[in-house]
């Protein structure tokens, strides 16, 4: 079966994944207050949960995309995420959701720099930023039909967007398993395949090198800070503005309609200041 090019499937994923994540987060944070009734700490609970989900297996779900398949891992990441995101949005719990973004950071990590990567392999060195600056042109306009659409799905239940969204990103999973090419990865022999005691030995050796270096300790440790910042950040600006600023109720307008407004007018901003 002729599958699509490389740049085809590349620029598909842009609009997709720009469309979907600006339809299911656009409204979460509405969600996560208004019908999970979750409070500061568990809507930062909720970010912690998820990185350490990435933390744990990046590594080990990286195997696959280096040693078997850059597809199958973006395949199996897909439609791991999209199963969260339908979890999410059935279950209006705090035990449920937590459990759910662990789920959904763990099949990030099958995609996590395998898309780059197969990028890398299908399309040469040399095309890479041509394609990147054309796919982002794309995921842009994409990004405002997202929010445009999470508005107007969620003024009729806060759940359709995360829902659909989360379906949308299986098909996402289905369409790469059929269209995405890959032609420029070899799979490791068999032979050539280290076992898991091979890897934790290899990952022994990482910490020593880490531990042996004060500059790498201190980047780490910039990082860890950093992220531990951009979480409270993250998580708490949007509470914030419905909990205790409170949302204008210019024209009657809805609080997800509001979060539209500030999502389309970021994207604006963004594409403004590329020009």
């Amino acid at each position: 079966m002729q599958r699509l090019s490389a740049r085809t499937v590349w620029y598909v994923y842009e609009a997709a994944d720009s469309f979907l994540s600006m339809l299911v987060f656009t409204v979460t944070a509405v969600y996560y207050v208004t019908e999970a009734g979750m409070s500061p700490l568990q809507l930062v609970l909720v970010g912690t949960v998820m990185e350490l989900s990435v933390f744990v297996f990046e590594v080990p779900t990286g195997i696959v995309a280096d040693i078997y398949s850059r597809r199958l891992s973006i395949v199996i990441g897909q439609v791991v995420m999209g199963v969260a995101l339908v979890l999410i949005g059935s279950f209006a719990l705090t035990g449920a959701v937590l459990a759910a973004f662990a789920l959904w950071g763990f099949g990030y990590t099958f995609t996590s720099g395998a898309l780059d990567a197969w990028l890398a392999d299908e399309v040469g060195v040399e095309a890479l930023a041509r394609t990147y600056l054309r796919g982002a042109q794309i995921g842009r306009g994409f990004a405002l039909l997202g929010v445009a659409a999470s508005v107007t799905l969620a003024t009729l239940d806060l759940r359709l967007p995360i829902v659909l969204g989360g379906v949308g990103a299986m098909l996402l999973g289905l369409f790469y398993a059929l269209e995405m090419p890959e032609t420029g990865f070899r799979p490791l022999p068999r032979e050539e395949r280290g076992s898991f005691a091979q890897m934790a030995h290899t990952g022994r050796q990482g910490v020593r090198l880490v531990r042996g270096r004060p500059a790498l300790l201190g980047i780490l440790g910039i990082a860890a800070f950093g992220g531990m910042w951009s979480e409270g950040f993250d998580r708490l600006w949007q509470a914030h503005l419905l909990e205790d600023v409170a949302l204008p109720s210019l024209g009657g307008l809805d609080p997800v309609v509001w979060f539209g407004i500030l999502g389309a007018g970021s994207i604006v901003l963004a594409i403004t200041v590329a020009q």
